[in-house]
């Protein structure tokens, strides 16, 4: 008897979770369902949700995984589970493409060396010649650090202070990540919720019509 009511406790608390959910579509619609624009050409909110629903929810998923590959002098060996808890170094410089946060996508130069363990690292990295959408940075710690929420290269988006991955190789590198804020985003993405702001269409679509 005692399983069964646990059970129970678990099913109320999904339920009560997909409600809340709901709720807050709904919130967001009813507070949100003129367009951004005011024009009488514009598509209501409402409809630009709707096309574009599967397309965001599609892109939503793409997020939560990240790679990157990059060949050069470089080596690595290094593992993390967020930015509280890292394992390992890298050193050198390499040539790189990747599918980085934040929707970057291409490549550049990337130069330095980083080294952590536990919640306790140094970096000196620049990345530069980018192309495409991938954000030029450079990070320099002083001396050995924790690195905080904080800290411009994740204020800015450039990287995802709670990311979950490993880079390996040598002079092929081959590094991949998981994020849970996309995970989070993905969830809310189903309920017509946007909460990193990274929806295709968060203003008006126009329609095509004759001048």
């Amino acid at each position: 008897m005692q399983y069964i009511k646990s059970v129970s406790g678990r099913g109320h608390s999904i339920i009560l979770t997909v409600l809340i959910l709901c709720a807050l579509s709904a919130t967001a619609f009813a507070t949100d369902l003129k367009p951004d624009v005011p024009d009488e050409h514009s598509v209501p909110k409402a409809v630009r949700v709707i096309i574009w629903y599967f397309p965001n929810l599609f892109l939503d998923i793409s997020d939560i995984v990240t790679l990157k590959i990059g060949a050069g002098h470089n080596f690595a060996c290094f593992a993390q589970v967020t930015n509280l808890v890292q394992l390992g170094f890298e050193v050198g410089d390499k040539y790189f493409i990747e599918k980085a946060f934040n929707r970057q996508y291409g490549g550049g130069v990337d130069s330095g060396y980083n080294y952590g363990f536990a919640c306790v690292s140094k970096e000196f990295r620049e990345v530069k010649d980018t192309f495409g959408t991938v954000m030029p940075y450079y990070n320099q710690q002083s001396t050995l650090d924790v690195y905080l929420p904080s800290d411009r290269v994740f204020r800015w988006g450039v990287r995802d202070y709670w990311a979950i991955g490993a880079r390996a190789g040598w002079p092929i590198m081959v590094g991949a990540a998981v994020h849970v804020t996309e995970v989070v985003d993905m969830i809310g993405s189903i309920f017509c919720l946007d909460l990193s702001g990274d929806s295709i269409d968060d203003s008006a679509i126009k329609i095509p019509w004759p001048e």
